[in-house]
């Protein structure tokens, strides 16, 4: 049955955010023929540099769109299924309230991966031209900043996916968990939705502003210095990730299995 749910998310999205990622594929591929050189072409760049601060902030705004409206898309479908016209079929299947909030967590994980890596994957291709340029300085400058951190270059890029896949898995986590709390009001749930939302955003912001990972100016002048830091950083943010997912996981099932309110 799990598959199922699954199945049936996926089938509810898929069609706009297919268009939406391949629109953002095709004009990175266009960037890659036409914008691409402008960056590459050291003789150029004085005559294109209003066009190459212009190009890569209409680039931006584009990913952005491109990640909210597959946010937006899978947040409405969530709340449509758990407390809007959608509710009471959700909740009449033979599943636990469990397994509903496992579907949609894998749903909503895998279009969110999806979309960061065609993100990264489509401005790596606007760039590819200069960065194969200046591949030898890149890549230097890449493995000297791995091997600051005095840990094995792979243990560290397994550290940042692990913070990356983190923090996704607490943003989808903070979302459905402020519906379920802005669904046990009676009246205004989507008011109280959007409440519980920027709580749940500027507590959990609140950690990072305090935790003292940032060094002197000073201090920051020694890489190695920074890296440990930067280290400190990206394990307090898994853990904190990880244990504020494990809160808003229990939230988002305890409360449409015990405290489900449809009126």
């Amino acid at each position: 049955m799990l598959g199922k749910l699954i199945k049936q998310d996926f089938l509810y999205s898929y069609k706009i955010l297919v268009l939406v990622h391949l629109a953002l594929i095709v004009f990175s591929i266009i960037g890659y023929f036409f914008i691409s050189p402008l960056f590459a072409a050291d003789s150029v760049v004085k005559e294109n540099s209003a066009l190459l601060v212009i190009i890569p902030t209409l680039y931006i705004i584009f990913i952005f769109i491109a990640s909210y409206t597959s946010y937006i898309l899978l947040t409405v479908r969530y709340y449509k299924s758990m407390y809007g016209q959608e509710s009471y079929f959700t909740h009449t299947l033979p599943v636990s309230s469990g397994q509903l909030l496992l579907a949609k967590v894998i749903v909503f994980f895998i279009w969110s991966m999806i979309t960061l890596i065609c993100s990264i994957g489509c401005g790596f291709l606007l760039l590819l031209q200069p960065i194969l340029k200046e591949s030898d300085n890149i890549l230097s400058v890449l493995f000297a900043g791995l091997d600051s951190f005095q840990m094995p270059r792979v243990l560290v890029i397994l550290m940042i996916l692990l913070l990356v896949f983190s923090a996704t898995l607490f943003g989808i986590l903070s979302i459905m968990g402020s519906i379920n709390i802005g669904g046990f009001f009676f009246k205004q749930k989507i008011i109280a939705s959007i409440i519980a939302y920027i709580i749940i955003s500027l507590v959990t912001q609140l950690p990072f502003i305090f935790f003292p990972i940032v060094p002197s100016s000073a201090e920051m002048s020694d890489a190695i210095m920074a890296a440990q830091y930067f280290k400190n950083y990206i394990i307090f943010g898994i853990v904190f990730s990880l244990a504020g997912s494990s809160i808003l996981a229990f939230i988002s099932w305890y409360l449409p299995a015990k405290k489900l309110n449809l009126n």
